[in-house]
């Protein structure tokens, strides 16, 4: 990744575009502001399993943690510059 990739924005570095452009919104019935959220909080590392920005939680196990109401709690609550995206 170039230092500018990291500098930016990671909702526009197109890290998570992949929750706008598949098929998440049809499979689990998300509305566009549901993807929103999804969006801004996957574009968050993890602070419990370790999940790069742009990619689902895990279990200890290895178990992908998919939708967002499955990612870790500590994911999901404010952290600095952050929106809280807790449902």
């Amino acid at each position: 990744m170039s230092a500018d990739a990291e500098m930016a924005d990671p909702i526009d570095s197109g890290v998570v575009d992949w929750v706008f452009e598949g098929s998440v919104a049809a499979d689990f019935g998300y509305t566009q502001g549901d993807l929103g959220i999804l969006a801004r909080l996957l574009c968050r590392p993890c602070p419990t399993c370790g999940a790069e920005p742009g990619t689902w939680c895990r279990t200890r196990n290895g178990r992908v943690l998919v939708g967002l109401d499955a990612q870790h709690s500590a994911r999901r609550q404010f952290q600095a510059g952050c929106t809280s995206v807790v449902r």
